[in-house]
């Protein structure tokens, strides 16, 4: 090769090259957008009396997508499909009979895009789980109270570990089994103080 076609081999690299990240984007960059919430504080009677539903079941599906926000006007979010089948009601007000249901929560990663917030609850496949729900459009639901009503069951207990641990004994005064905790939810809609 003779100097004048190197030179225009460079320079159509470097025109190339130009073009590729002028138009293209840089190599995917992580881009993680946190979102802060804060928690209004509240009791087992709210979260029995204030929530459409309690269920117990099994995540069998999780969906990332993005969505109008909830938080923050004329914005996206990254949010997460979270499908579960229901066991069983431990509490229906509203009378739901679905065998599964969409609960919506904050956060996901689409691509290289992560969006985070640290009061929104986390689920796992194969996770089984007590949710708080309350009722969204399209049949979707969102978990009522964020972090404080969603709970992972595990050998027959109910928020046995971190985080969740604490969040469920601020709100229920102990740690209990799952029958016992189906006992709580049957004594707080009794309760003739919640009307």
């Amino acid at each position: 090769m003779n100097k004048r076609n190197i030179f225009l081999f460079f320079a159509a690299a470097v025109i190339f090259l130009v073009f590729t990240f002028s138009f293209c984007g840089h190599p995917a960059e992580k881009i993680t957008t946190k979102v802060d919430t804060v928690l209004a504080k509240v009791t087992s009677k709210d979260m029995v009396k204030d929530s459409d539903a309690v269920i117990l079941g099994t995540v069998n599906g999780l969906k990332t997508t993005i969505a109008a926000s909830n938080l923050r006007p004329e914005e996206k979010d990254i949010v997460t499909d979270v499908s579960i089948s229901v066991e069983k009601y431990l509490s229906n007000s509203k009378n739901i009979s679905a065998k599964e249901v969409v609960v919506r929560v904050l956060g996901g990663t689409i691509g290289n895009k992560t969006m985070i917030s640290e009061n929104s609850p986390v689920f796992e496949n194969g996770q089984r789980v007590v949710v708080f729900l309350k009722k969204g459009d399209n049949d979707i639901f969102t978990v009522y109270g964020w972090a404080q009503g969603k709970y992972t069951v595990d050998d027959s207990n109910i928020a046995s570990l971190g985080k969740e641990n604490d969040i469920f004994k601020g709100i229920f005064g102990k740690n209990m089994t799952l029958n016992e905790f189906e006992e709580e939810i049957k004594t707080l809609e009794s309760d003739p103080s919640q009307n």
